[in-house]
């Protein structure tokens, strides 16, 4: 009779253990795992925003510095950005085209 006694208390303690164990995985898959993954993710953005900022800014700044940037495409190509300037009869044209009667 105690065997049977301390088998089912054995038995409980078990169960409840392997109850509260699934209760943590799930707490841990709805709320922790999401919370985390949001977590890398705004950081990332973050990271990738700050990216292209410094880049546009580099290009910019060599731009203004030199006159002109070259950036390689690879096979043998290459993409030379200068600064525009109009010139006086384009910006005159463009002037005179926006005019109204």
């Amino acid at each position: 009779m105690r065997d049977e006694a301390e088998r089912t208390r054995l038995m409980i303690k078990a169960l409840i253990a392997i109850v509260v164990v699934l209760g943590l995985i799930v707490i841990y898959l709805l709320v922790a795992q999401p919370a985390y993954n949001n977590a890398l993710n705004q950081a990332g953005y973050s990271g990738f925003g700050q990216g292209i900022n410094y880049t546009i800014n580099s290009i910019l700044s060599s731009i203004q510095t030199k006159g002109y940037v070259q950036i390689p495409l690879g096979n043998n190509r290459t993409l030379i950005l200068v600064p525009y300037v109009p010139s006086n009869a384009t910006a005159q044209a463009a002037s005179s085209g926006n005019k109204t009667a």
